[in-house]
């Protein structure tokens, strides 16, 4: 629901265009990146956790940072830090 509302209202923009930025930033170093469903799939884990915790449901550039930093705790080989 609150990733539904960040794509009506436009919050997912940013997410969006970091997601392809990393992507295009691993593509030219010649490595793999999460696919798209996966990194919305923690999208939405960060949110819920965020929630379940009392706070906002506001997609924020923290929030977007630590799912990228999760992809590239989960695997360090694909995801260069740009």
């Amino acid at each position: 629901m609150a990733l539904a509302e960040a794509q009506r209202s436009g919050a997912m923009r940013f997410f969006n265009a970091e997601y392809r930025r990393r992507r295009e930033a691993a593509s030219a170093i010649g490595r793999g990146f999460m696919t798209y469903g996966r990194a919305r799939a923690w999208l939405r884990q960060a949110v819920a956790g965020v929630i379940a915790a009392g706070g906002g449901c506001d997609l924020d550039l923290t929030m977007v940072r630590r799912v990228f930093e999760r992809g590239a705790e989960c695997h360090p080989n694909c995801h260069p830090t740009p």
